[in-house]
């Protein structure tokens, strides 16, 4: 009896499944647009705010899904990537319109200078750190909380002491320190450094950098990515001995 039960939801198709689930568990299909709507105007506790960049995302440079008002809304909300993604979408759709909300003092208009696009670079580099392994066991949600205070790695910026560089290889060679894996810096290292830009060079290698103070705040805030940090420093001074 059990085989012939496996064997008939095998057999059915996925769009069979969805009717018969549905039936089961009738639930209201909203329009695309009025969807995004309603993901945005909920509570962030229950969705997170990769969603809500996500949707933001859609609803700024999707014509048939544009909504100025909600992108406006945005601008006002608790979390200051929201804002700043907001307001970039609005400049970059309504430059006249921009200048009269940032008026308020209250809204921003200053929104990720040197990205001309900083709504696609965060989801981009969200997605990417959840191909590391490093990461394997953290939430989206958290990982946009690390992406949100990163910025691509620079040697200018990286020399002032008060960063924390996250820098995964993306070399076969076993020649350097780094193309072992990943190096969380701390501290001035030059060797690192050096393999860091070498290894970008010929676009082997994902780096990034945090500032220092934000990082720890970071890690007293969200336990999930505290701990892969303090598990992944502990192996690292293993191997030391």
């Amino acid at each position: 009896m059990k085989a012939v039960v496996v064997s008939y939801f095998h057999d059915v198709s996925v769009r069979e499944k969805l009717d018969k689930l549905r039936e089961l568990y009738p639930i209201d299909v909203f329009p695309v647009d009025v969807l995004l709507k309603r993901i945005l105007n909920r509570n962030g506790a229950q969705m997170g705010d990769f969603v809500k960049i996500c949707v933001l995302e859609r609803m700024g440079n999707v014509e048939r899904f544009f909504d100025e008002q909600q992108i406006i809304a945005q601008g006002f909300h608790p979390n200051p990537r929201i804002r700043e993604i907001a307001a970039q979408l609005l400049r970059k759709s309504n430059p006249e319109h921009y200048d009269l909300v940032t008026e308020r003092l209250d809204f921003p208009d200053n929104s990720f200078p040197g990205h001309e696009d900083m709504v696609r670079w965060y989801l981009d580099t969200t997605m990417r750190l959840t191909s590391w392994k490093l990461f394997e066991n953290v939430g989206i949600n958290s990982l946009f909380k690390l992406v949100s205070i990163a910025r691509p790695f620079s040697e200018e910026w990286s020399a002032d002491g008060d960063s924390v560089i996250l820098a995964r290889s993306l070399s076969a060679d076993e020649f350097t320190t780094l193309s072992g894996g990943l190096a969380i810096i701390a501290a001035y290292q030059p060797e690192i450094l050096e393999q860091i830009r070498y290894l970008g060079t010929i676009g082997a290698c994902e780096a990034f950098l945090i500032d220092r103070k934000e990082f720890v705040e970071l890690l007293f805030d969200d336990r999930t990515l505290l701990h892969v940090f303090c598990s992944f420093l502990n192996q690292a001074s293993q191997k030391t001995y």
